[in-house]
Order: C-alpha cells, then sequence, then structure tokens
C-alpha cells in the first residue's frame, strides 16, 4: 500500500512531539527541574564539570646531612703526645665516661693514634672498648701494685687508632680514697705515660667519681684537664674542691698542668636552663673557661652507649656525631689557643 507523503504540518507535529519526549526523558532520569527557559536550551548539553588542579605537593623538608669524615690531623707540632687529658668530675653520672668514649672515638677519626686509661672501677669504658675486659688476667689496678708494665696492659680495640688500659673492680684494692696525696704510687700513671708517649699523638684518662689514688695519679700524669658538668648536679662548691685538687697536683707533681675548661653535658635539648647554666658557670670561673659546645641528652648518644659503641661510628652522620666532634675540635683547638691556669 503506497504511503501518503507527510505535509509540512504533519512533519512539525511530528518534530514537536520527539522534542517533548526528549524532554521528558530528560528530567525523569535526572530528576532535574524544568527551568523557564527555551526549549534549545533545555537540549544543550551540559558543561563539562569544573575539576579543581590537583594541589601541589608540598616539598618535603630534606634532613641536613653531616659530614662523616672529619678533618685529618688539625693540628700538628711534631711532638707526641699532642695531649694528655684527664676528664674529672667528683660526682657521677655527669658524663665522663661518654665524653672519654666518644672523644677518643673522634680523635681516632681524624687520625690521632689514642690511648685511654680506664681509672674507674666500675669499668664502664673498658666494657664498650674490649669485651669481656673484666676476664682478663691484668688490668691497670696492677699499675698500681706495681706487678705489670704499661706495655702488657695495652689492649687493642676493634676501633682503628684506639687502645685501652681496661680496669675492673680489682682496682677497688689499691684505689685510695684519703692520704692518696703521699702514697708511693701516686705517679705511677705518670711513669707509664712517659714509657709509652712516643707511640700516641693523645692520652685520656677516665676519671672515677669522688676524689681517688686514681683520679689524682691521672692529675699528675696530664697535661690537661676538661671537666663535664650536668646542671642537674651542678654545685659550685664542688667544683671549687675539684679546683683545689688539680692546684694541688700542680704544686706538689704536675707544675704544667692546665685546665682546658668546663663543658654541660646531658643538657636538655633547647632548654632555657641551659644559658641559666652557662651562666653560673661563666660567672664562677670566667667566660674563657666555659666551652661554647654543650652536649645534649640525645636518644642517639643514649642508643650508643646502650650497645656499647661510640656515637661517631654508631651514626656517622647523625646530629650526635657532628655536635661530638664539635666539641672534639674545640678541645684540641683550645690546647694551641686559650690555655688555661687553674684557680687557686
Amino acid at each position: 500500500m503506497p504511503t501518503t507523503p507527510l505535509t509540512k504540518e504533519r512533519e512539525d507535529q511530528l518534530n514537536r512531539r520527539s522534542l517533548i519526549s526528549r524532554i521528558l526523558r530528560r528530567v525523569f532520569f535526572t530528576r532535574r527541574k524544568i527551568p523557564t527557559a527555551s526549549v534549545k536550551e533545555l537540549l544543550v548539553p551540559s558543561p563539562a564539570p569544573h575539576i579543581a588542579a590537583e594541589p601541589k605537593p608540598k616539598p618535603q623538608r630534606q634532613r641536613r646531612k653531616h659530614p662523616a669524615t672529619p678533618p685529618r690531623r688539625p693540628i700538628e707540632n711534631g711532638s707526641r703526645p699532642l695531649m694528655r687529658i684527664a676528664i674529672v668530675n667528683h660526682k657521677g653520672g655527669v658524663g665522663k665516661t661518654s665524653t672519654a668514649i666518644n672523644l677518643s672515638a673522634a680523635l681516632a677519626e681524624m687520625d690521632y693514634k689514642v690511648l685511654v686509661f680506664d681509672c674507674d672501677s666500675q669499668g664502664d669504658l673498658s666494657a664498650v672498648y674490649v669485651p669481656r675486659s673484666d676476664q682478663l688476667s691484668q688490668s691497670i689496678a696492677n699499675l698500681f701494685d706495681g706487678t705489670a708494665f704499661v706495655d702488657d696492659l695495652i689492649r687493642e680495640t676493634e676501633y682503628p687508632n684506639i687502645s685501652v688500659v681496661t680496669a675492673d673492680e680489682r682496682l677497688n684494692v689499691v684505689d685510695k680514697t684519703h692520704g692518696f696525696v703521699a702514697d708511693a704510687n701516686v705517679t705511677c700513671l705518670a711513669d707509664a705515660v712517659a714509657a709509652v708517649q712516643d707511640r700516641f699523638d693523645f692520652i685520656l684518662f677516665d676519671c672515677p667519681p669522688r676524689p681517688h689514688l686514681s683520679a689524682f695519679a691521672a692529675l699528675c700524669a696530664a697535661s690537661h684537664v676538661v671537666i663535664p658538668c650536668e646542671p642537674s648536679q651542678f654545685s659550685v662548691r664542688s667544683m671549687v674542691r675539684l679546683m683545689e685538687e688539680i692546684e694541688l697536683a700542680r704544686r706538689t707533681f704536675n707544675p704544667k698542668l692546665q685546665l682546658l675548661g668546663f663543658f654541660l653535658s646531658k643538657i636538655a635539648n633547647r632548654s632555657p636552663s641551659q644559658a641559666a647554666y652557662r651562666k653560673m658557670l661563666i660567672d664562677a670561673f670566667g667566660e674563657k673557661m666555659v666551652m661554647k659546645t654543650a652536649i645534649p641528652v640525645m636518644a642517639t648518644m643514649e642508643a650508643a652507649i646502650n650497645i656499647r659503641k661510640p656515637v661517631v661510628y654508631y651514626r656517622p652522620r647523625a646530629t650526635a656525631s657532628s655536635i661530638v666532634r664539635q666539641l672534639t675540635s674545640e678541645i684540641v683547638h683550645a690546647h694551641h689557643g686559650n690555655q688555661h691556669q687553674p684557680a687557686a
């Protein structure tokens, strides 16, 4: 059956129905309210939604890396030893042993040969450098009772350039707490140093708390004294007594003994009390006697001591290692700069 051609009017009617159908479908599926706009506007596709640009990631803060290699032999004068340093304080727990450990390691890093005398019967330094040191047949006690030569007591360590004369509880048998100035063995460490000093650049003495024969013998053998001070245990009166003992060593056996200075140890990081304690030291002993470098309480240092390792070998690039090297450099250069005489 032939189809009847659409008239113009019929074609327009169908177009309007199709347009209405499309509009209703759009409203049904999008659930939009029909705006009061023309039909053509409703049929125009909605513009693509604006997609905001992703924010640029903030640059991560780069941790400052400290150099792992210190300067090689920053001072040299052609003679040995450059310094013989006694690390002394009559109070316990102020950081004498940790200072001796970290100072010796930092010096060894600089390619100096270091000998450390452990003068404390607790033997903590010996335990770090010489495993099972308390099981050795001889120790520093044999120097004080005259039953061994120093060459028999020097122990090599796993760290290059570091040697140790160990100590343990046997030292208590010969270590006096009174009347040690008149003891015949008061110069035994000085005699031991004289026998081996041409083989080492630095000789350190880790001294016990409280006045002991071993500590006074270290003062008689040393060329310089370094005194760590913990703020919580700081006492001008105890410092004055220590200065009197240093002066006694100068008058009796070691006239060339020099006080290199004090430094604050075990301070709270960014603590406002640090400046207050530093000022107390300066008021008591003078600004030139107080070192600029202070050793804060740091987890890295505590972890290094707990695993019996110097911090510069435990975490060479850590901030703690950088601080130790800074203190070491200050001590080394003070030998050529400000050399201090102890007050009477």
